[in-house]
């Protein structure tokens, strides 16, 4: 083990006032955050009713995501209870320890600097916009993304034995968080093996052991459950109506399209630094080389699964994995071309884009769905029947509206009402035809538009009433 030189240490104890004070920043930050989502209005936005909906109770797979964030929020409403206020303070905590995690990250490299590089996330719009808005799964995504860098870094540098089983650990809940976590692990395993202080060949094996253990019960349940585990796969676009060459070019022309609106922000803040910053002969940090090819090789990987696959469709959330770590490295590696009066200046301008975030979130909730009154819509509704429906939208709003009709999700090895049970199907109309396979009678005579009033537009919905069969 490496012994810390003092002028080293004394680095650190002289930026430990600082720490705290970013750290209570960062808290604050969203400690805010959480009070403008319980002013936002009384009801849930997609991801949110989801949550709510499959977190209510325990079990090794859900839906097409994996089971990690259902767990955690399972735990926080048994100690809160089903509420947004549960909702808003989990994604919060977790987004936080996301932003503190990158500037522990980038204290290592780069101390002085660090404050800067971790506020860069916010030229990535999908993190600090769409995830303040409206994500779940991919904010606890992230955080494993930030937690296995710095635990990678630190296990280079400093190794332990322990640490081929928290990286294991590490990995095991990354993959219980979203699938797309193993081409950044996979990115980043390979970076590892291109530096000097490689992982051993035993360890990287006793960490692969252990997150296949720490996987193994999703893994499992998705195999019994391929309907619902391979639902979202439409949204990839397999289909090959576009022909052999067609779908891979469509594929490689969305993957350009969505890296290039994850990045082209940054991009635009860093080309002019590149190009007209003080010249540097210094060499970057080892960690600094390190987290660059991560995310290269992870993106090399991730173009060339998808013209292997013939996926057509590629959204810029999916790669968000893969680039998270990117604007801090830049920040990082030209803060050298930056005199301090600068570099000061870009710190107080990426806190700005975090501020102007904060200060516009209010506005875009305005006609959002957190305004419907879903407590209205089930009052619409026949008394006294249970409710079906595809959508956790539906479902999870009306359990927090406390609506008292059992509620049902229109899925295959679901839970279903008894036999001969009257219900009511609220869903669009094409799904109908999806319920008349589950075993649902439907009279077309009985189907009723019913309205769902949010924000300044209508949008409908069927309430079709069925009898269930066997």
């Amino acid at each position: 083990m490496n012994k810390m030189t003092p002028a080293i240490l004394r680095s650190q104890i002289s930026a430990l006032p600082e720490t705290w004070v970013w750290t209570g920043a960062v808290i604050a930050y969203f400690a805010v955050q959480t009070a403008l989502r319980l002013a936002a209005g009384p009801s849930l936005e997609f991801d949110e009713a989801e949550a709510l909906w499959f977190a209510r109770s325990l079990a090794p797979g859900y839906n097409a995501q994996p089971p990690l964030y259902f767990w955690l929020q399972h735990g926080v409403f048994a100690l809160f209870g089903p509420s947004i206020a549960a909702l808003s303070v989990l994604k919060s905590t977790l987004f936080a320890a996301t932003v503190l995690a990158v500037l522990a990250l980038c204290r290592r490299i780069a101390p002085g600097i660090a404050p800067a590089a971790a506020l860069s996330l916010g030229l990535l719009p999908e993190f600090v916009w769409d995830m303040q808005r409206d994500r779940t799964h991919t904010v606890l995504l992230v955080l494993m993304v930030a937690l296995t860098a710095l635990h990678l870094l630190r296990s280079l540098s400093a190794p332990r034995r322990s640490d081929a089983l928290v990286l294991g650990l590490l990995v095991g809940l990354g993959i219980l968080s979203k699938p797309n976590y193993l081409l950044f692990i996979l990115g980043l395993v390979i970076a590892a093996r291109t530096v000097s202080r490689r992982p051993r060949n035993l360890s990287l094996v006793v960490s692969a052991a252990v997150a296949a253990l720490i996987a193994s019960p999703w893994v499992f349940w998705a195999q019994l459950h391929p309907d619902l585990a391979g639902a979202s796969l439409g949204k990839f676009g397999l289909s090959t109506h576009l022909g052999l060459i067609g779908q891979r070019l469509a594929g490689a022309g969305n993957f350009a399209r969505s890296l290039t609106v994850l990045l082209l922000l940054a991009g635009l803040v860093f080309a002019p630094i590149a190009f007209l910053g003080r010249k540097s002969t210094a060499q970057a940090h080892p960690d600094l080389r390190l987290l660059i090819r991560a995310s290269l090789a992870g993106l090399a990987i991730a173009f060339a699964a998808t013209l292997a696959s013939g996926i057509s469709q590629v959204q810029s959330r999916w790669l968000l994995p893969l680039v998270l770590l990117v604007p801090p490295a830049a920040t990082l590696l030209f803060a050298q071309r930056l005199s301090p009066a600068f570099a000061n200046r870009l710190t107080a301008a990426f806190a700005g884009i975090w501020i102007v975030v904060l200060v516009a979130l209010p506005f875009a909730n305005a006609s959002a769905l957190r305004h419907a009154d879903f407590a209205a819509f089930d009052a619409q509704l026949p008394s006294g029947l249970p409710v079906v429906s595809p959508e956790t939208l539906i479902l999870g709003n009306l359990a927090l509206a406390g609506s008292g009709r059992g509620l049902y999700s229109l899925t295959r090895g679901g839970d279903q009402p008894a036999a001969g049970t009257q219900v009511l199907l609220v869903t669009l109309r094409s799904d109908l035809a999806r319920a008349a396979k589950l075993g649902y009678e439907i009279d077309a005579d009985s189907v009723t538009p019913m309205l769902l009033v949010y924000g300044t537009g209508q949008r409908p919905y069927v309430a079709a009433r069925a009898v269930k069969r066997f």
